[in-house]
């Protein structure tokens, strides 16, 4: 299914990020779109309570940052390669340390990123840092252990994320409450025209 069609617009291009009572919009819905690239902070948080209790080593993960969302202006240039180079051009910035690292992407809205553990190895998270008006948490766009058990990727122009992982894991990711997932198959299609359920104009 696709947002733009549950909304009963016949393109993405319609969508307007909020909507409300009386804004002009005709739809059946009064709260904002899906965020697009990225996971919101509460997804993230109960995905990743998850992934630890799946994961034979938590403390060694990696967090790839796609070069398109403009990551790379936080690093030196020398902290930058190699990138790992995907199709597309989604080049990502890879940084490595424990699954519990992931509440350390800060966006820093007085203009930079702040990262509080290192490119090369982060064993150890410091704690947490004190929240500010300026600070705000980013999720990352790809995410995946050592050990390649599975992963996780938020392609930048989708508002979903997808997880590959055993049947087990996914099984405890569809049926946790604090997520809305389902499992697909290989073939399904992320793409604007691929919804079959919530066709614009059918009776």
């Amino acid at each position: 299914m696709q947002w733009h069609a549950i909304l009963g617009l016949r393109s993405v291009d319609e969508l307007r990020g909020s909507y409300g009572s009386n804004d002009g919009s005709e739809v059946n819905w009064l709260g904002s779109d899906p965020p697009i690239g990225a996971m919101d902070i509460e997804t993230l948080d109960a995905l990743c309570e998850i992934l630890t209790v799946h994961t034979a080593d938590p403390t060694h993960c990696f967090f790839g940052l796609c070069t398109t969302e403009s990551w790379e202006d936080s690093f030196l240039a020398d902290e930058l390669q190699p990138l790992l180079e995907l199709p597309y051009d989604r080049n990502h910035i890879v940084l490595t340390g424990p699954l519990s690292a992931v509440d350390q992407l800060m966006y820093d809205w007085s203009g930079s990123v702040q990262i509080t553990f290192g490119a090369k190895q982060a064993p150890d998270p410091p704690p947490r840092p004190n929240p500010s008006e300026f600070l705000q948490r980013e999720a990352p766009n790809l995410i995946w252990p050592a050990d390649h058990s599975w992963f996780v990727t938020s392609e930048v122009d989708f508002d979903s994320t997808l997880l590959g992982g055993s049947p087990t894991l996914v099984d405890a990711i569809v049926g946790s409450p604090r997520l809305e997932a389902w499992q697909v198959d290989p073939t399904d299609s992320l793409a604007d025209s691929a919804d079959t359920v919530n066709r614009v104009g059918d009776d």
